[in-house]
């Protein structure tokens, strides 16, 4: 059953919403302030949330803040409920990662047609990364095995031809088999490195939260980072 923290001071509204939901079938939980939201939310990890702004307290806006900062809360919906929204409270509110507003007043259908599309879009997004992962996965199953076997072959076998026979062996030819596990072992580790920036990719565009920080990232040392890579190379 999909479980709905309502997080709301006014004592009947929240009765009021809480009536409304468990009658379309919805679990719902309550809290009367904000702390107690955020808290109910990380043990209770609901489907949704609806939260109203003004609460004594901890508001509607430093909830989402804490729900937003942990992964595990990062991606639940989340509505506002709000009697005065302006179009500066509706963009921060936006900003910090709401789904919706629902303006007060609002009846009963309205408040069932707003869950109803937050749960719909976020069921859309769960099939989208399921087949993204399984994408992942049959790319990984497919072509992994073989990009690191090449350099691994390489690594086994210098090790061995040393194990085997290092009292035969010239210190021009040990030197030459270091070299051969030492580049063997540079790609291995770059391509290990170069997998996991691919499914980060890959799924960056399924996780808002990390793709805002991604986009939100600067350095003012651009020409020393280029340097370092290229001297790497």
């Amino acid at each position: 059953m999909t479980k709905i923290l309502v997080i709301e001071d006014d004592s009947i509204y929240r009765e009021t919403i809480e009536e409304t939901l468990a009658l379309s079938g919805y679990q719902t939980i309550s809290a009367g302030d904000g702390l107690e939201g955020v808290q109910m939310a990380h043990d209770q990890r609901p489907d949704l949330i609806i939260c109203d702004i003004t609460m004594p307290g901890l508001d509607g806006y430093g909830v989402l803040n804490h729900l937003r900062q942990n992964p595990l809360t990062a991606t639940i919906p989340f509505i506002f409920l709000t009697g005065h929204a302006t179009r500066a409270e509706i963009r921060r509110g936006m900003e910090l990662g709401a789904d919706d507003y629902l303006p007060k007043p609002f009846t009963g259908e309205e408040l069932l047609q707003a869950v109803k599309a937050r749960l719909a879009k976020q069921a859309t997004m769960a099939d989208r990364f399921q087949q993204k992962m399984d994408e992942l996965r049959n790319n990984i199953v497919r072509y992994l095995p073989h990009e690191l076997n090449t350099p691994l072959n390489g690594i086994l076998a210098g090790a061995e031809l040393l194990k085997e026979g290092p009292e035969t062996l010239a210190p021009e030819e040990v030197v030459e088999l270091a070299q051969i596990i030492y580049e063997s072992a540079e790609r291995l580790n770059q391509l290990i490195a170069n997998y996991l920036l691919y499914t980060e990719l890959a799924t960056l565009e399924l996780e808002p939260a990390q793709a805002k920080t991604l986009k939100e990232s600067r350095t003012d040392r651009v020409t020393a980072a280029i340097r370092a890579i290229a001297q790497r190379q």
